[in-house]
Order: structure tokens, then C-alpha cells, then sequence
């Protein structure tokens, strides 16, 4: 047992810990210095230059292939039989992509209505549920006065404040002086449902709902699912909630959201058949237009960008043909960075699906000339779309009135503190990733997969094609060095379009040599004068999209390379998949390199680009051996702490349901793998009885297989850091 950060006792890193352990480590509060840090001013947009750019524009021709092939597969469904078929076999779709294939049990609400505020135009009653055990949703459900029950309902899920419902009151308040009822519910990591705060003190530690959704979305993208599941699926709850109440009419439910809560609406809407009408505004758009877009909105928000969704032959419009035939209203505005001519292009092909379902009545545009902002005009949209389909009123009133209540944040809240997360209280999205996080390996502890199955899955996971892609190489520039060598600075080209900067450093001839790989361009200090002394190669390869000149990061988040990350999940790919692909192709092309012993192949990666190299050390068996600097040792620390410091860029969709990196290196026994200066999920050193048993089953492995190649695990004390004491393990098995 040893003491972590967070002043508490946990097992050793080899163990799982146990679900009191995950609950400890939940309810603890954020230690990690750069998430106490005072909110930075986060940048409105940021602009892709160079190799970044170009790694961009790759995917953007990617995404509008996708496009243009679904267009040609749906022209043959425009039937009215053709359609109805693909709204059915687009629900099922959506709700795999959101991880909601199959959907959770429907645990007891075990509701409770905490207070009651009577106003001039309507009663606000203070609402907590359980969308999951032990999850807590936050809402305020607002009732008409007077007589009319049961009455209509309208969901309204708010956009990306903060303060969550306290932001959406208007709203809710005008529809319900207009006879409708409205819950509003806080959204995870808004609201009281802020799940990266001092539990002591309630001071928010991440201060952007966006960063927050961030957080403990990525882990949900290892785990097959999806942060999007989380939040539908309290909707989902909520509609059940509703229904239950007996001055509620559960035939005629609506939902309305703008921003964030566009996107929630919208989902829902396509997923629950029990949403009569919608209106979604400052959202839809195409994805390939999105992606396209990323710099001007470059938050993180992993709910919006669902893994896969362009491969499998799906695009935004979609989301409306899945309600076909209910009502759907669309809003957008002129300025928005969600494009406005993929909200056009969406509605026009779904208005012509419509029209051919002869229910043309019952979808509309409204757009406004704003930023991405709430204006008037859209709020009146909602009122007018809501009472038309809700409550049969064809020419409603949809003004605004003269005064209407907007309380103070406090008067919204329905717990004491106004914080579901304290001591005994909800728990949160990051203990529903650990606990599943939890199931998988104990799962996979139980099951004996060997090293060609882990080589075939890694290979499906990360996308990888048989054979990689052929390189082209144009030489820049050369130049001699001291004792007669020389270096090469290359430009490579792949078949999938992407161009990796590449250098090559020759010794002076003497025949065919060992080589080193160095994935990520990264080199530690004295590694290259240590490689020459050896008179070994070394190939410098840059990590895909990484351009370090023009990088913003906010916190732990590089911004350019995570809007990279989150574009290649919309076309179905990874960012470590594309870079180890990238990987292999350079391995295929040294093979007939004439300076090059292509059985005497080092492959080494430094802090985030260890994991590609891993992975192409287990899947290429001719690389001699791995030398992982600065490693991540488990992707499953990402999910059982509640910080951690990796960013979007070590994350392989669905990864950690067959595999952990455990799992993969010990595919390297009988090869060559060094382990140097391990890091835990705040990247930090592991002490030394941590690193042994942390890797105690990858040495067992080395031990069962024997051969020439061995496993080596040192730590930074151990004075191994640098490039000199790497420099010992350079030589791969057969070439000393």
C-alpha cells in the first residue's frame, strides 16, 4: 500500500482497485496544480498552419468522400418505404455511436422534490433524481398556474454555461406562462453537477463547461462509449420522470435547446420516439463542415463528436430524418461557428424527405442574423413550435412578456450548498468510466489472449491497412557532419495523403547498419551523439499533425492537436491509429533502404509518442525491439482517477475493451522492449516498488519467452534519462 496524492491509501499500480477505492479517489479533491490554476481567458479560435494544416485538410477530404458516398447510398432510399427503413435502422445506429446500444436498466428515479417557489407566472419546484445509481440529476421543473393539467411538457437542456439551468431561465418561464410545463435539468459538469471542484469549498477547478466535458469525456471514448450516452440517457430518465406525474401529459412532450443544448435536443429527439416536437438551434451543421470549422470553436466537447459517424455512412442530416415524421424546427445565425450553410444543407435534404412523406408542414428553418447566441428570434421559434405541435395552438402568441421572474443562481438550486458532489452525494461521469473501466480488466485478467490475437485486434482498432501505405521520399536538404557523416532532412509522402518531415543521420560508409527509430521527432538530450558513437542510423520521423511552432494549449488540452484528434473520430480513425500506420509505412520503406539492416530495427517514442511506437513494435515483428522513454503505464489510470494530465491524443476508441498496454508489450517477449522513466496519470515518475509491480506480468512474460532480446525497466534515479544512458540499450539483440 502506498499514499497517492490525494492523502488517501490505494493498491499498487498492477492491482484494480476495488469500487471503494474509485469512490475515495471521486470524492477527493483535484490535487493537480495546473487544474487549481486561475481560469485563463481561452483563445476564440486558433488557426491551423503547417503540417497541422495539412494533416487537417488530409481528414477533411476523408470526411467529404464519406459524404459524397452517403449521398449516393441515400438517393436510392428516397421512398417513402426507403425511408421509414433508414429512420429505423438509423436509431439503432445512433445509439451504438453514443454507446447506448444496449440501453442501461431503468434503475428507481428515487425522486425527491426538495422545494417549491411560487411566482407570478408559474410554480418552480426543485427536483433531484437518479439517472443511475447513485448519479444525481439536478432540475427545476417549471408548472403553469392555474387550471389546464395535465399539461404538455417541454424539455429544455441548457447550452454550455456554467451555471447550467440557472442560465436557461427565460425560456422555460415565458412557456410556462403560456400553459406548458418545463423541466430544465443541469447537464453533467454544469450546474450543481459540477464534478471538478474543492469539495471543501465548491470552488470550480475547471472553469469552462467545455474543458469540463473534456475531462471526463476522453476516457469514455476508451471504453466504447461516449459522454453523449451519459447525457441522453439522463434525458431519457428525465422523460420517465415526467411521465410519471399525473399533472403531466406524456403524448405530448416536447424538447427545445440552443448551443450544447441543441445538440442534447436534436439526439434525444432522434433516439425517443416519445419526443413529440423539437427545436434545435445554434447546432446542426454537417460534420464535414464542422470539421472544417474546428479552429473557430476548439474547446474540447467529445458529446459532439461521435467515434465513426462519418464511416458508417452517417452526416447530421440524419439526426433529422430520424424523427421523420414528427415536428422539427431548426434555428441558426448568420455569424455562428457552427456553419450556417450545413444547417441549409441538412434542412433542404430533409424538407425534401418530408415532402415526400407528405408531412411538409412539419419542419422549418429560422435564421437569424447573430453570432452564436440565443436571440429573439429563435427563442420565439421554440414558443411558437412548442405551442403549435404541444398544445394545438396554430396561431400562438410567441412575444415575450412585458416582465417575466429570472431568479438569482442560489434560488435555483435543489441542494443546500448547491453542489450534488460532497461527502456522501452523487457520484459523477468519471466513476461510471472507472467502474466500467474496472469490469473490462478484470475481464480481460481473466482471459488468456495471445500475441497474435492482440497484434490482429490492436491492428483492427487503430485501422491499421495490410500493407501500410507506401512512402515516397523527396529529399530537402543535405548536409556532412563531424567525422564524415552526413544528415538528410526528407519530405515523405503517403498513399493516404498525409506528409511526415523526416531526417535521416548516416554515419560514414562501412555497409549496412542497425537503426534507430525515433517516433515523434522527439530525441532526448545526447541520444543522436550517443547513436553515432554506436555507428547506428537514426530516422527521425515527426508525429503526424504535431507542429509545435504554432500550438495553443490550454491547461493539460494542446488545442490544435485535440481538434486533429476529435476530426479523425468523426471519419473513424485515431490519432495514434493514423501516426502508427505512419509508423509501419516508414519500417516497409527502410527495409530496402541500402544503409539499413532491416533485422536490427529500434523503434523508440518519448512521453505521448511511446504508445505509437509500442504499438508498431507489436504489430511490425521485425522490429528488433522497443524503447518506450517517459511512457504512460496504463490507459486504464486514465479512467480510475479523477485527474490525470494525457491529452485526446493517447486515446484509441474502444481500446480498453480487448486491450491495455500491458497486453501489447508483453506481445514483444522473445524481441526487445526497454521500459525508461514509466509515468503515471499525472505524469509523474512510479517509484520503484510501484514500476515492479506495475510491470511484474510484461517481466513474466519475457522471463516464460526467453530469446535473445530481454526486458530492461529503469528509472530516472537509475541515471538511464538521458540520451547517454539510453544510448546503452541502442545495439537491438544480434547486433553487439
Amino acid at each position: 500500500m502506498r499514499t497517492d496524492r490525494t492523502g488517501m491509501h490505494q493498491r499498487s499500480w498492477s492491482g484494480i482497485p476495488s469500487p471503494a477505492e474509485i469512490a475515495r479517489r471521486f470524492r477527493a479533491d483535484v490535487t493537480l496544480p495546473g487544474w487549481r490554476a486561475p481560469a485563463r481567458t481561452e483563445p476564440a479560435q486558433v488557426v491551423y498552419r503547417g503540417d497541422c494544416a495539412h494533416a487537417m485538410a488530409v481528414l477533411d477530404r476523408e470526411a467529404e468522400r464519406l459524404a459524397r458516398e452517403r449521398r449516393r447510398l441515400l438517393e436510392a432510399a428516397f421512398t417513402p418505404d426507403g425511408l421509414q427503413a433508414r429512420g429505423t435502422w438509423l436509431r439503432q445506429r445512433l445509439r451504438a455511436l453514443l454507446g447506448l446500444e444496449r440501453l442501461p436498466p431503468r434503475t428507481p428515479l428515487a425522486a425527491r422534490i426538495t422545494g417549491r417557489l411560487r411566482l407570478r407566472h408559474y410554480q418552480l419546484e426543485h427536483v433531484v433524481f437518479q439517472s443511475r445509481p447513485g448519479l444525481q440529476v439536478t432540475a427545476n421543473l417549471y408548472v403553469p398556474l392555474g387550471g389546464g393539467a395535465p399539461w404538455p411538457v417541454v424539455l429544455h437542456p441548457p447550452g454550455h454555461y456554467p451555471s447550467g439551468k440557472a442560465a436557461y431561465q427565460r425560456v422555460a418561464a415565458v412557456l410556462a406562462s403560456k400553459g406548458c410545463a418545463v423541466l430544465v435539468p443541469d447537464p453533467v459538469g454544469q450546474g450543481e453537477r459540477d464534478e471538478y471542484i474543492d469539495i471543501a469549498t465548491g470552488t470550480r477547478t475547471v472553469a469552462r463547461a467545455c474543458r469540463a466535458h473534456g475531462v471526463a469525456g476522453d476516457p469514455a471514448y476508451l471504453l466504447g462509449g461516449s459522454l453523449g450516452g451519459y447525457r441522453i440517457w439522463d434525458c431519457m430518465r428525465a422523460l420517465d420522470w415526467l411521465s410519471s406525474r399525473s399533472d403531466i401529459d406524456a403524448q405530448r412532450i416536447g424538447v427545445v435547446g440552443t448551443s450544447g443544448g441543441g445538440w442534447e435536443s436534436l439526439w434525444l429527439a432522434a433516439l425517443d420516439a416519445r419526443v413529440r416536437a423539437v427545436c434545435s438551434s445554434c447546432y446542426l451543421t454537417t460534420w464535414p463542415l464542422r470539421m472544417q470549422r474546428r479552429g473557430d470553436d476548439p474547446e474540447p466537447d467529445p458529446e459532439q463528436d461521435p467515434f465513426g459517424v462519418l464511416s458508417q455512412g452517417i452526416d447530421a442530416a440524419d439526426l433529422l430524418l430520424a424523427c421523420l415524421p414528427r415536428p422539427v424546427a431548426l434555428g441558426a445565425t448568420t455569424r455562428d461557428f457552427f456553419p450556417i450553410a450545413g444547417t441549409i444543407a441538412c434542412f433542404r435534404e430533409a424538407a425534401r424527405a418530408y415532402r415526400l412523406s407528405g408531412v411538409s408542414d412539419r419542419i422549418e428553418l429560422v435564421t437569424a442574423d447573430a453570432g452564436h447566441e440565443y436571440t429573439l428570434e429563435l427563442r420565439q421559434q421554440a414558443y411558437r413550435w412548442m405551442l403549435r405541435w404541444l398544445r394545438g395552438e396554430r396561431d400562438a402568441d410567441a412575444s415575450e412578456p412585458a416582465s417575466i421572474d429570472i431568479l438569482d443562481e442560489a434560488s435555483t438550486w435543489c441542494t443546500p450548498h448547491g453542489r450534488v458532489l460532497v461527502p456522501g452525494g452523487s457520484i459523477t461521469i468519471g466513476e461510471c468510466n472507472a467502474r466500467v473501466a474496472r469490469s473490462l480488466a478484470l475481464a480481460r485478467r481473466r482471459r488468456t489472449v495471445g500475441a497474435t490475437q492482440v497484434r490482429s485486434s490492436l491492428g483492427r482498432l487503430l485501422g491499421i491497412a495490410d500493407p501500410p501505405p507506401r512512402l515516397a521520399a523527396r529529399q530537402l536538404s543535405v548536409r556532412r557532419v563531424a567525422g564524415g557523416g552526413v544528415v538528410q532532412r526528407l519530405l515523405l509522402a503517403a498513399e493516404d495523403g498525409h506528409r511526415l518531415p523526416a531526417r535521416i543521420s548516416l554515419p560514414r560508409a562501412g555497409g549496412r547498419l542497425p537503426a534507430l527509430v525515433v517516433a515523434g521527432g522527439r530525441v532526448p538530450s545526447g541520444l543522436l551523439a550517443a547513436a553515432v558513437r554506436r555507428r547506428l542510423v537514426v530516422v527521425e520521423l515527426a508525429a503526424t499533425g504535431a507542429d509545435p511552432r504554432h500550438e495553443r494549449n490550454l491547461d493539460f488540452v494542446p488545442l490544435l492537436e485535440a481538434g486533429l484528434a476529435y476530426n479523425a473520430f468523426l471519419v473513424g480513425r485515431s490519432l495514434p491509429g493514423i501516426r502508427v500506420a505512419h509508423i509501419l509505412a516508414l519500417l516497409r520503406w527502410l527495409a530496402g533502404h541500402p544503409r539499413i539492416r532491416s533485422d536490427a530495427i529500434t523503434v523508440l517514442g518519448s512521453g505521448c509518442a511511446a504508445l505509437p511506437a509500442l504499438f508498431a513494435g507489436c504489430i511490425d515483428r521485425g522490429v528488433s525491439q522497443v524503447i518506450e522513454h517517459r511512457p504512460l503505464t496504463s490507459l486504464s489510470s486514465l479512467c480510475w482517477h479523477r485527474e490525470y494530465a494525457w491529452p485526446v491524443s493517447m486515446i484509441v476508441p474502444g481500446l480498453l475493451r480487448r486491450l491495455d498496454l500491458d497486453d501489447v508489450r508483453r506481445t514483444l517477449a522473445g524481441r526487445g522492449l526497454r521500459i525508461l522513466d514509466p509515468r503515471d496519470h499525472v505524469d509523474q515518475p512510479l517509484a520503484v516498488d510501484e514500476r515492479e509491480r506495475a510491470f511484474a506480468p510484461v517481466r513474466s512474460a519475457f522471463a516464460a519467452a526467453g530469446g535473445p532480446g530481454g526486458f530492461s525497466l529503469l528509472g530516472a534515479e537509475d541515471g538511464n534519462g538521458d540520451g547517454d544512458g539510453i544510448g546503452r540499450w541502442l545495439l537491438p539483440a544480434g547486433a553487439r
